[in-house]
């Protein structure tokens, strides 16, 4: 009797461990730390396959990947009509299709950037997208751009299907997109196996990774147009700008930009003792809790050479407590100034010095166009330190060069709109009621100017 009662005993430990070991997802113990993301080794149906006729689809990967992140990041499209489940087994993970799916239709399965492995929590780089038909072919409609510039925020991109009767009702607050994906680390992203159609885009910061839009938390872009694709017929300009490539004025990011006295009274773009300034700079002033008229300020605020004579100035108020000032004449290079901030009789007082005129540089280039523009095109160099200071040309058909020289060493970012509405500004469009954004260039990499250092033959092809 006790020997049966040990090997009862013995035989429920058993069947515990078992079912814990089913139960508790662990990977084998020890080793050095792991630093990879999880890679793919084998899909099953394998990519752009046609006259599929299961009912699972089976990835294998390199590693254990972590169960939940696998639920967050999975989506197929279409859905199928009766579902899917998700099954593991060691390093492979099956979707189950336990009513099959529809015959003739192209099914798009995308895995997105939330996916981790197991030991080391580290996430992919990319999504993984992969497509397989159950009839005779496969939709190979491909829409593809970038985000700009490349932020710290994971973002979505939303495909909508735009068929004409829509359009003005298409609200992202409201409908969920068809197709969904990420951008990789270069802020690049595709679509692959589209169907034939007119389709809308947006991209945008989904935080909560609900498919929908909220414009108080998450940041936004459209693209230049909807698009209408096919299987000949591929879009791979469907660029997003989702961040201004210039500070805006107001703005927490341009108030922690400025240099403040000791007083924390006022700010300005100019930190003290800079010798490296544009020959016709920009100068913000930042007013903090401001009391006076602007009158009384702007009577207060000189710009001095350094023999002490004033410099004639231009005021531009963008708000009651900023003022933009620019000499109406260059600076002279190489030399020292002085602004002087005096209101209410305290003085606050930036030296600084221009560039030396051997240590100018410049850029040139050209914009070209495989199709007539019917517009102005805007170029802008920007000075990437300060991302406020920025100088703008306007070209065309007729005169596509842009040339700027003495300028201050440093990088700088070039950037090129086409500007439909002729305001001098880029427009980037809203999502409801829909607009779309004007078109633009976004130069890379960085232009890197070296004293005394000129970059030419810059071509912005539209």
């Amino acid at each position: 009797m006790k020997r049966l009662d040990k090997y009862i005993i013995n035989l429920f430990l058993l069947i515990t461990v078992f079912i814990n070991s089913c139960a508790n997802q662990a990977p084998p113990d020890g080793g050095p730390p792991d630093l990879t993301p999880p890679g793919v080794i084998s899909i099953s149906p394998v990519n752009n396959s046609i006259n599929f006729k299961g009912n699972k689809v089976i990835i294998k990967f390199d590693e254990y990947i972590e169960r939940r992140s696998f639920i967050d990041a999975f989506r197929i499209t279409p859905q199928p009509k009766g579902g899917f489940e998700i099954n593991y087994s060691g390093t492979e993970v099956e979707i189950y299709f336990p009513s099959g799916l529809e015959k003739d239709i192209t099914y798009n399965i995308t895995i997105n950037k939330d996916l981790r492995d197991l030991r080391g929590n580290n996430q992919i780089n990319k999504p993984i997208s992969f497509a397989f038909s159950t009839g005779s072919k496969i939709d190979k409609g491909l829409i593809s751009g970038r985000v700009y510039p490349e932020i710290k925020d994971v973002v979505s991109v939303f495909v909508y299907m735009s068929d004409g009767n829509n359009d003005e009702t298409l609200n992202p607050e409201k409908d969920t997109p068809i197709f969904i994906t990420q951008t990789d680390s270069e802020g690049k992203y595709a679509f692959a196996n589209l169907p034939a159609g007119r389709f809308r885009l947006l991209a945008i910061t989904d935080a909560d990774r609900n498919g929908l839009l909220d414009p108080k938390y998450e940041k936004f872009s459209v693209t230049y147009s909807d698009f209408e694709i096919n299987d000949s017929i591929s879009i791979t300009d469907a660029n997003f700008l989702i961040e201004p490539v210039s500070l805006n004025i107001n703005s927490q990011a341009f108030y922690s930009l400025l240099t403040y006295d000791s007083l924390n009274k006022f700010g300005t773009t100019f930190k003290k003792n800079e010798d490296n300034v544009y020959l016709n700079p920009d100068i913000y002033i930042y007013f903090k809790n401001n009391k006076f008229s602007r009158f009384q300020l702007a009577e207060n605020v000189k710009l001095n050479d350094s023999l002490n004579n004033e410099v004639k100035i231009i005021y531009d108020w963008k708000s009651d407590s900023v003022l933009l000032i620019r000499p109406i004449n260059n600076l002279s290079a190489g030399s020292e100034y002085r602004l002087k901030i005096n209101p209410d009789n305290y003085l606050f007082q930036v030296n600084f010095k221009t560039v030396f005129e051997n240590k100018t540089s410049k850029v040139s280039g050209k914009f070209t166009s495989r199709n007539e523009i019917l517009y102005p095109v805007q170029v802008q160099l920007i000075f990437e330190p300060q991302k406020l200071f920025y100088i703008q040309k306007e070209v065309n058909e007729l005169n596509p060069n842009f040339e700027w020289d003495r300028l201050p060493f440093g990088n700088y970012l070039l950037f090129s709109f086409i500007d439909e509405n002729g305001n001098g500004r880029f427009d980037k469009g809203n999502y409801y009621p829909y607009e779309p954004s004007e078109k633009f260039i976004y130069y890379l990499p960085l232009i890197n100017l070296k004293p005394n250092w000129n970059v030419n033959n810059l071509f912005l092809d539209y």
